[in-house]
């Protein structure tokens, strides 16, 4: 039984027979284990550039199939010029031809209230702006089906459309009447984007294995 005067100076033997084997170095089967992949064989990994793993990527498009894409989405720019003239032509012709002018006559002559004047004076316009609008309207919501159709034609996902169309009931009216859909929707309804691929899957069903 040792002397509690010498426990402290056995302790500091055992510490200093511990240190040098825990401060030698690994044998080499140890050092390769221990090394990251690209430092054990001795080769290193090139650093990924974006650029290039970007280009790499898009590259993967056959290039008839993105020139059609471009042309088709690019089309989309026209529709907004389009728009803006439509739009300039409506103001245009409803000040050139008196038609406003007229619709304020009107609003003074039903209403000596300031407040009731104009708002009989914006029904008006936002009844005449809406015919007038109409013909634009129904070409951009043809012009929304076909890229759809696009989509349906690219992917062949036609289930995966019809689900994606589903969400739109989470935020929006999924089925609404046909006067209702024309009037009110800028983008067709979920029903009509479900109807559209179910369509596509019946004329195009999938080969037979």
């Amino acid at each position: 039984m040792f002397r509690p005067g010498f426990r402290p100076l056995i302790l500091m033997l055992l510490m200093a027979g511990a240190a040098p084997a825990a401060a030698s170095p690994p044998a080499d089967g140890q050092e390769a284990a221990m090394a990251p992949p690209d430092q054990a064989g001795g080769a290193t990994v090139p650093a990924l550039d974006p650029v290039a793993a970007t280009e790499a990527y898009l590259a993967k498009v056959p290039a008839e199939k993105k020139q059609r894409s471009d042309a088709y989405f690019e089309g989309g720019y026209w529709l907004i010029l389009w728009n803006f003239l439509y739009a300039s032509a409506v103001f245009w012709f409803l000040l050139a031809t008196g038609a406003s002018a007229a619709m304020r006559v009107r609003a003074e002559r039903l209403s000596r209230f300031g407040w009731l004047k104009a708002g009989l004076y914006w029904t008006q316009f936002i009844v005449v702006w809406t015919v007038l609008q109409f013909p634009l309207t129904i070409y951009e919501g043809f012009f929304t089906l076909e890229a759809d159709l696009f989509g349906l034609n690219a992917t062949r996902q036609t289930d995966g459309a019809a689900e994606v169309a589903l969400k739109f009931g989470e935020y929006r009216k999924l089925a609404p009447g046909p006067l209702e859909e024309i009037v009110f929707y800028d983008h067709p309804s979920g029903h009509s984007r479900i109807f559209m691929a179910m369509r596509f899957k019946a004329e195009n069903p999938p080969a037979a294995n």
